[in-house]
Order: structure tokens, then C-alpha cells, then sequence
């Protein structure tokens, strides 16, 4: 029998996948690298699925060709992007952005990247900085006297209950924590699209023929005053144009280098993980750095490195092998 895994682009799914007999050891949505992947995957004997079948190479049966490949996620530009502005410097510009939307001097911000790599914690740290307080936990008369704060607004609305969310925050500061269900609604859209326009005077309205049922409190039209920041774990070029045209984009997307690159400032921060000793963060940050490259591990973010932290302060004797089974598992 053949120990080799046929390698093919699934245009459907949009993913290279490995076969053998039929069935997909190992798939990789990344057009560039996806290859390179699958062959360490496999004939690294990382992949445990070949490592069953007795797979030890890959050979590759069908591949579009590159220049006819519709790169709709731009990575040619956006690692242009990363090479001017290196991860850090994104975070800071992002910060600088937080800082302008805070201050009124900016209607909106976008922040995109993958989860788990501080962009929610980052955007709250810089409100915080400039004063304004969390008001979404607030009774409504501590709200007024709260004056211009900050509410953060998460899971799942309508576009109804963007109006509503829009006019009762209509001073202040509305963030919306990957909030995407607001993004794919063209009624929810176009209100942003008010809300966040150049114009002095910013009037948001519902046209709707249908009226707002138990929602009678709600006035047809306001005016918004306040400002918008989106965190969104979606790539940056899936935000609506009409979203992006009227707002500072900060994308603090990363590669596995760039991970690691933004954990080591982390790490050293007071902030993170206070309760735990130095040298064992700094300890278990090399040990993610080791790692960061290997196949099995399919996600890689803040998480990864807080858990191989405790491992090690919990178990001296065998946090690595606890940690890289965390990672891999994550």
C-alpha cells in the first residue's frame, strides 16, 4: 500500500487538503504556505492521522497557479503592511486611535485581529486612561451623572436593537465587542453609516415603515454625538467598506512570529498574571517562542501562554510536556 498523501486544492472549500484512500488527513486554508505545511504536518510525523495510516510523504496531484489565484485577502499587501509597521507599533497606533475616539476628536475606530491577543483589554485600558468610566453596568441616574463614559455592547443585535443602543448611548462611547451580527445586516449598516459620518451634526433615523412595536419610548430620529469602536476578530478587508471609509482602521492581525513578538512586551507588563512568579513567565514565554512553529498547533494566542504559565508554577517536574499538550489542544 502507498504511503503517500495526495495533495490537492479544494477550490469549494477553499483549503489544500492531503488524501489518503479518500480521506483528508490534513488541510490548510493558507494558499502560500499551506503546502509547506502539510509537508512538515506529514512527513515531520507531526500529524497523528498520518502517523496512523503509515503516511510518511505528500505529493501534490492538483494545484491552480498562482498568478491565476484570486488572493481576496490581499496577503501580498497586508505583509507589506506588517513589514512597515511592525506589530507593536500597530498596537500603538491603535491606542493612539482609542485616544482620539476618546477625546471626541474621531468619530469611529476598527480594530481587527484574531482573538485572544489583548485587543478588547488594550481598548478599555486606553478609555480608562482618559478618563471615562464603564457606564453600561450603571443604574440609569448613576449613567447621567457619569456624563460621557463608555458602554460595551457584545453577542447579538438586531437592528432595532442597534437604534435603541445607538440613542440611549447618544453622548457617549459605544464599543462593540465582536459584535459582527450588526456588520451583515444592511438596515444595522446603514445607521452606522449615520451615526459615524463626516457631518457636523450626525442625525440617525428609522426609516422603517414597521413601527418599534413595545419600543414606543423610541423617537423616529436623534442626533449622535457620541462616538463608535469596533473590535472584531473578522480580517480586515470583510468589514463593510461604508464602515471602514468612515472610521481609522487599526488591524493588529498577526503572524506566529508577530505572536510572540506582542507576548514578550506582554509579559514583562505588570498587569499580567501579577500573582505569578517573573521567572517562571519569562520561563514559560521561551518555551511558547520553542514552539510557536510546530504544525500541531493550530491556534496560537494570549491563552496559550497564560495556561503554559500556570503549568509551570503548578507543576515543576513536567509543565513542558503540560503546556505543549495545552497548546495543542487549545
Amino acid at each position: 500500500m502507498s504511503n503517500t498523501a495526495k495533495v490537492t486544492w479544494n477550490d469549494a472549500l477553499g483549503r489544500w487538503e492531503a488524501l489518503f484512500n479518500g480521506e483528508v488527513l490534513a488541510s490548510r486554508r493558507d494558499f502560500k504556505g499551506g503546502i509547506d505545511y502539510l509537508r512538515n504536518a506529514i512527513e515531520g510525523g507531526f500529524n497523528l492521522r498520518a502517523k496512523k495510516f503509515n503516511v510518511t510523504k505528500i505529493e501534490i496531484v492538483n494545484a491552480p497557479v498562482e498568478e491565476e489565484f484570486d488572493d481576496s485577502d490581499g496577503d501580498a499587501q497586508i505583509a507589506r503592511e506588517h513589514e512597515v509597521f511592525p506589530i507593536n507599533e500597530r498596537f500603538a497606533i491603535m491606542e493612539d486611535y482609542i485616544d482620539m475616539v476618546s477625546q471626541f476628536q474621531l468619530a469611529s475606530t476598527v480594530v481587527t485581529g484574531e482573538g485572544g491577543l489583548g485587543k478588547s483589554y488594550t481598548v478599555m485600558k486606553a478609555l480608562s486612561a482618559n478618563g471615562l468610566r464603564d457606564v453600561g453596568s450603571m443604574e440609569p441616574g448613576e449613567r447621567f451623572l457619569a456624563g460621557r463614559g463608555y458602554v460595551v455592547v457584545k453577542g447579538f443585535s438586531t437592528a432595532k436593537g442597534l437604534f435603541r443602543t445607538l440613542y440611549e448611548n447618544r453622548n457617549k462611547i459605544v464599543v462593540f465587542d465582536d459584535l459582527d451580527s450588526i456588520l451583515k445586516q444592511a438596515d444595522a449598516v446603514n445607521l452606522l453609516k449615520a451615526a459615524l459620518d463626516s457631518y457636523d451634526t450626525r442625525i440617525v433615523t428609522w426609516n422603517s415603515e414597521s413601527s418599534f412595536g413595545g419600543d414606543d419610548d423610541l423617537p423616529k430620529s436623534f442626533e449622535f454625538t457620541g462616538g463608535v469602536i469596533f473590535i472584531s476578530n473578522l480580517p480586515k478587508h470583510k468589514i463593510p467598506q461604508a464602515i471602514r471609509s468612515r472610521a481609522m482602521c487599526a488591524d493588529v492581525s498577526m503572524t506566529r512570529s508577530e505572536v510572540v513578538e506582542r507576548m514578550r512586551v506582554i509579559a514583562v507588563s505588570e498587569e499580567f498574571m501579577p500573582g505569578f512568579e517573573v521567572e517562571h513567565k519569562l520561563e514559560a514565554l521561551e518555551f511558547v517562542a520553542e514552539n510557536a512553529h510546530n504544525p500541531l498547533i493550530t491556534e496560537l494566542n494570549l491563552r496559550s501562554l497564560v495556561n503554559v504559565v500556570k503549568a509551570r508554577a503548578a507543576k515543576p517536574d513536567s509543565w513542558k510536556r503540560l503546556g505543549l499538550y495545552s497548546m495543542i489542544n487549545s
